[in-house]
């Protein structure tokens, strides 16, 4: 428009303050933490992230967390993290080995151009938990740990009539 001016410096201080604002930045300082240095076989490691100052517009899609978990003479093993709190500060990794060994493992966390990257390091000893639940194939509503521990039976009752139900 005639007579009208524009002011350059002031749109591109506009454009400045707006496009760096919504780039995401960098977490003041992340500390991972690993709940055990040793574990039975089917106990879960965790490595969880405390992240100090977060600042992830939404945590739960502006930021991912990877992982693997490699045993001694294994192929690795990929995982993928989460958040465990709405403002950020806290993501997971869990695990569970199922055979006893050295591991060694690395997560990642990355937001934006941001990345941090934990290596550690856990031992898995022979151990007599019961592993996971298995459903018998020759009985359907039986259920087996692994090894010699009895079997669950899951009774389905299909009125009010069943005992302790009526």
């Amino acid at each position: 428009m005639p007579g009208r001016r524009s002011h350059p410096v002031l749109i591109v201080g506009v454009y400045l303050l707006v496009s760096t604002t919504m780039l995401p930045a960098a977490p003041a300082s992340i500390r991972a933490v690993q709940t055990a240095a040793s574990v039975e076989p089917f106990f879960f490691v965790e490595v969880s992230l405390r992240v100090e100052r977060p600042d992830a517009s939404n945590p739960f899609t502006d930021v991912s967390v990877t992982g693997e978990f490699t045993r001694a003479g294994s192929p690795p093993v990929g995982v993928v993290g989460f958040c465990d709190a709405a403002d950020g500060s806290v993501y997971r990794v869990r695990f569970m080995p199922s055979k006893p060994g050295r591991y060694r493992y690395w997560v990642l966390l990355q937001q934006g151009n941001f990345s941090f990257r934990h290596e550690g390091r856990f031992r898995v000893t022979e151990g007599i938990g019961p592993g996971p639940v298995r459903v018998d194939p020759e009985h359907p509503f039986s259920f087996h740990p692994r090894g010699d521990w009895r079997a669950l039976v899951l009774e389905c009752h299909d009125d009010l009539s069943a005992p302790g139900l009526g």
